[in-house]
This record gives structure tokens, C-alpha cells and sequence, in this order.
């Protein structure tokens, strides 16, 4: 297994596997880059995968790149972002897409 200095790769993987594609919808799958774009696709698999492709996830990132990706993203849903800090034991405060936005105040430039 090869590790990549500037993430946790386990794998010396650095395409997507074509069984993958149907959850890059909105690019060219052949493009992505498992190095360059690894917060992208640990995003993308984590809110649109079905198992398989959580077990492909696991198997090139590692439990720790999932669990940083968890605790950083601000782009997964909060009903994803709630399945795997129950999964990975986090408390909801750690992860930064199930806390309020930072600005709450609502009709700041308009009153109606």
C-alpha cells in the first residue's frame, strides 16, 4: 500500500472506478483526480453512495480522511452528516454541517 504525504490514500489508486461514475452525474468522472478532488468525492460518496462505494471510499481513504471530511464539510445534509456521527461515535458539535449558521440574523437589509 502506497500513502500519499498531503492525505490519507491507502491505495495508489488516483482514478475513479468506472462503477463509481453514476454519482458524478454533473462532471466528467474521468477527470477526478483521487488526490486533487478527495474532499469532493469522500463528499459526494458519503451523501449519494450506497455501500460498495462506502466500502471502495474506505479502502482508498481511510476511516480518518472520512471522519475529517465529516467534521470540515459544510456541503453534506444534515441527515447524512447525522447517520455517520452516529456511525464514527461523533458528537454532533464536531461536525460542522449539523451547527447553525454563523449568521442566524434574518432581515438584516429588509424589514419585510
Amino acid at each position: 500500500m502506497v500513502s500519499h504525504p498531503d492525505m490519507d490514500v491507502v491505495s495508489a489508486q488516483k482514478t475513479l472506478p468506472s462503477f463509481l461514475y453514476q454519482y458524478f452525474w454533473d462532471v466528467d468522472p474521468t477527470k477526478i483526480d483521487l488526490v486533487r478532488h478527495k474532499v469532493y468525492v469522500v463528499e459526494r460518496i458519503m451523501i449519494w453512495g450506497n455501500e460498495e462505494a462506502f466500502r471502495w471510499l474506505l479502502t482508498i481513504f481511510g476511516e480518518r480522511a472520512v471522519r475529517d471530511v465529516l467534521q470540515t464539510s459544510s456541503v453534506i445534509d444534515k441527515k447524512t452528516a447525522t447517520f455517520f456521527a452516529c456511525l464514527y461515535d461523533l458528537p454532533q458539535e464536531e461536525v460542522r454541517c449539523l451547527q447553525k449558521p454563523s449568521l442566524q440574523r434574518q432581515n438584516v437589509f429588509w424589514s419585510h
